[in-house]
């Protein structure tokens, strides 16, 4: 499931990633012939959405690997945890 997740989310930022260079690609061929200023604007408005929205997406990527990461290291204390009393055990059970 988690890796499934993975791969979507990697396809969904390729494409926003795609998008975001179409955008700046726009916004640059405005700005470069001139275009008026209504349009410049509203071609460098257009990046700036998807530059925020690109953003966001990252940020939420973030916290999900932050968040599988807590939950590994979690798993993996309990885990510790959990061994190192049945070690405690084990030399309990020699002495006596």
């Amino acid at each position: 499931m988690i890796l499934e997740k993975r791969k979507y989310d990697h396809v969904i930022s390729k494409h926003n990633a795609d998008e975001d260079q179409a955008s700046s690609v726009e916004a640059s061929s405005v700005c470069s012939r001139g275009g008026s200023g209504l349009e410049t604007k509203a071609a460098l408005e257009k990046a700036a959405v998807v530059q925020e929205r690109s953003n966001t997406e990252t940020q939420q990527r973030e916290d999900v690997l932050r968040e599988e990461f807590a939950t590994s290291l979690a798993e993996k204390v309990i885990l510790s945890l959990s061994l190192s009393r049945q070690l405690m055990l084990v030399d309990l059970l020699r002495v006596i």
